[in-house]
């Protein structure tokens, strides 16, 4: 009986923790990925400027084409300046719950008294 109690109540400590740390890997996850997606604009951004740095348009045509493909970078460039971003991710590996330590805590004043 003893050993079923403390596997349950141990095993409840543990699924808390690990739901906690769910939460934090699904945060970090999320900011990863808007992290790579910033980087893969950026890429694309640079990519395209100098795609635009090497054409020299020779007909009307060419320049019209060439005036719009610098209007879309330009734009992109807009965005990508404009876009909010994050200077701190706000998950802390030491928020985590500590119920073991409290209760050894808590142990270890009863042992004493």
């Amino acid at each position: 009986i003893i050993e079923k109690d403390i596997k349950t109540e141990y095993g409840e400590i543990l699924d808390r923790l690990e739901s906690a740390e769910r939460r934090k890997m699904a945060l970090l996850s999320h900011e990863i990925a808007e992290i790579r997606s910033d980087i893969e604009r950026v890429d694309q951004i640079s990519d395209a400027q100098k795609e635009l740095i090497d054409l020299e348009p020779q007909t009307e045509t060419e320049d019209s084409a060439f005036r719009m493909r610098y209007k879309q970078v330009q734009d992109n460039i807009d965005f990508a300046l404009s876009k909010p971003f994050k200077l701190k991710i706000d998950v802390y590996p030491h928020d985590l719950p500590r119920e073991a330590a409290e209760r050894r805590a808590v142990v270890q004043k009863n042992i004493v008294l």
